[in-house]
């Protein structure tokens, strides 16, 4: 392969990253530990600028959702994503750095290294029960935890595990097509040896039995399985509840019916001022609806945001068309063939030529036999991800530790479900892996980016750094002594170095808080290099 000449090795310090020219094509060289690596300079999720993230000892965090790389191989270490970055060898001669080029270029991403499948085997299959984010990732767990044996993934929708974040994102606004949607190929499940199962529901396990029923009758005898069915999202018990044109959003299936509606409508109500129907509420405007967001809540994300957080994202989406009915309940719908109306608890009636409801999930944790839901809905897993009886849970339904405090919690979200799933398949096969890790999102709000890390439940104490509504900000959620949570506006840097200094348990308290702090720097001194 061409051999490039990159700069010298002293110019770049253990810690240090920057993108240096290889002959014309960009490569990322990383310093860990006095260690030279060169990687593919963009991230395998979205092609983020990996230079803009942070490098923590050997962690290589993306700047926009936080996926993470192993910089001495490129290895892909925590979701989103699935593929690791492609490395090429580096040299250090008379201290001039070289790196080496395939000629064609290459690719920028490939998959973990995995363990192959052994061939056709008697032997009973692990398996992987659900096509969400939690079991797509767990299948290849397995694989890179070692596993050969014969692996079944079963999902009850019809097409093959995808990026559930686009639903009410992109592929709902049409702009992400329905090619790009799957995770994986069939090909790629095909050569890793796993038998994907669609369009089949498993309605009870039976974990002592070590035995999946399948809705219609039959079932799948398993050695090991995960568990990762995900959430239903949860519908009004009202009068004309089941009337057509009304909608939820969870599935491929879902985006398709409402975006079909709105290229036939012109007036949408949206119920629900969550994350899911705040986005689906700025796709319609965008294309055109007339868009009205009815909710029991005085202002959109104020439990989770704070009140001056939630006015600024109404304000955004009022912007954009977006009209609002706070502080109003949903007392049913009108319609003969279909609906026509939403009627509020306040008599009055809002016109409707289709109606999308988004107020939450209900975990699907009630089919496993002899493990019974805790409290929160979820099943109590330890720090391996296991629950008993050779199964292991991950996803929406298992109520994990978190953290290094002994503290449990079932969280509803995506990168958590991904992540725990590649570590419950991880464990699975063998390998001793533990969930810790800090969860993390990011929502799309009538085109402002808001990313978000840590976990908090009732703040004593919101400290902002900078105005929201007047530019980039940092808000800190503070319960007690300790800073549960941060939130960020065009501060993406400081947001991943702030997740990954609650990753270390080195964030300081909320008594030693310097809101502006260079988190850059905080992390670098730290000790994690």
């Amino acid at each position: 392969m061409p051999t490039h000449s990159v700069g010298r090795a002293s110019d770049l310090a253990p810690g240090q990253m920057r993108v240096v020219d290889a002959g014309g094509r960009d490569v990322l060289l990383c310093n860990v530990d006095g260690q030279l690596s060169a990687l593919h300079p963009k991230c395998t999720h979205y092609g983020a600028p990996l230079a803009e993230g942070e490098l923590n000892g050997f962690r290589l965090v993306c700047p926009w959702h936080h996926a993470c790389f192993d910089a001495r191989t490129g290895r892909h270490v925590e979701a989103p994503g699935c593929d690791a970055l492609v490395s090429y060898p580096v040299s250090v001669r008379d201290g001039e750095v070289l790196v080496e080029l395939p000629a064609s270029g290459g690719e920028g991403q490939r998959p973990n290294p995995m363990a192959p499948f052994a061939g056709k085997s008697d032997a009973k299959p692990y398996l992987v029960i659900g096509g969400g984010p939690a079991g797509a990732h767990a299948v290849e767990g397995l694989r890179q935890g070692g596993y050969t044996g014969p692996i079944t993934l079963v999902t009850a929708e019809p097409q093959l595990p995808y990026d559930r974040t686009q639903v009410s994102k992109g592929f709902l606004a049409g702009d992400r097509p329905a090619e790009k949607m799957p995770l994986r190929s069939a090909g790629f499940y095909a050569d890793l040896g796993v038998d994907v199962i669609t369009g089949t529901r498993v309605e009870r396990v039976d974990a002592r039995a070590h035995r999946a029923h399948l809705a219609g009758g039959g079932g799948i005898d398993y050695a090991k399985a995960c568990v990762a069915t995900g959430s239903a999202a949860r519908e009004l018990d009202v009068p004309g509840a089941k009337l057509p044109s009304i909608y939820t959003v969870r599935t491929w299936d879902d985006a398709e019916a409402i975006r079909a509606a709105a290229d036939e409508y012109t007036s949408a109500v949206v119920i629900g001022a969550s994350f899911i129907g705040m986005e689906t509420a700025m796709v319609l405007a965008k294309a055109g609806c007339e868009v009205t967001v009815v909710s029991p809540e005085q202002v959109p994300f104020g439990k989770t945001f704070g009140e001056r957080v939630g006015r600024v994202v109404r304000a955004w989406q009022e912007e954009i068309g977006v009209d609002f009915r706070l502080g109003e309940e949903v007392a049913g719908f009108e319609g003969i063939r279909k609906v026509t109306g939403v009627v509020l608890g306040s008599g009055e009636v809002l016109p409707a030529s289709f109606v999308v409801v988004g107020i939450g999930v209900t975990p699907n944790s009630d089919l496993i036999e002899g493990l019974d839901p805790g409290d929160d809905g979820g099943i109590p897993v330890d720090a391996y991800g296991y629950a008993g009886h050779d199964l292991y849970v991950a996803g929406d339904i298992a109520s994990a530790p978190q953290g290094r405090d002994g503290s449990r919690a079932r969280i509803e979200h995506w990168r958590v479900a991904a992540q725990q799933g590649t570590v419950a398949g991880n464990n699975m096969a063998g390998a001793r892996r533990e969930l810790l890790s800090v969860p993390y999102f990011w929502t799309n709000q009538a085109g402002h980016n808001l990313r978000y890390a840590g976990h908090h439940t009732d703040p004593d104490q919101i400290v902002f750094d900078g105005k929201p509504g007047e530019g980039p900000f940092i808000a800190y959620y503070l319960e007690g002594d300790r800073v549960a949570a941060a939130l960020g506006y065009k501060r993406d840097r400081d947001l991943v170095a702030i997740h990954e200094l609650m990753w270390l348990g080195a964030m300081p308290s909320a008594g030693e808080l310097d809101p502006g702090a260079d988190w850059s720097g905080v992390l670098r001194g730290s000790g994690s290099e």
